[in-house]
């Protein structure tokens, strides 16, 4: 599976370890195999997760201009 994909998953929070806070995600949009992009707070911020299998194996939060 490469590029992105059409496909919608539902995440209700994510809870960052770096801030402690959760962020309340609506929609979260399946970008590829591994990777999403999750609309967080603001429009402008976006976070990054990469999950294999069941498991978070990070969490990136950068600026995204929409």
């Amino acid at each position: 599976m490469d590029g992105r994909c059409d496909w919608t998953i539902e995440l209700q929070k994510i809870k960052l370890p770096t801030t402690g806070q959760n962020y309340p995600v609506g929609m979260a949009r399946l970008m590829t195999a591994s990777r999403y992009a999750l609309s967080g707070p603001r429009e402008s911020n976006w976070i990054t997760l990469e999950i294999q299998g069941n498991r978070l194996l990070f969490v990136k939060k950068f600026d995204y201009d929409l």
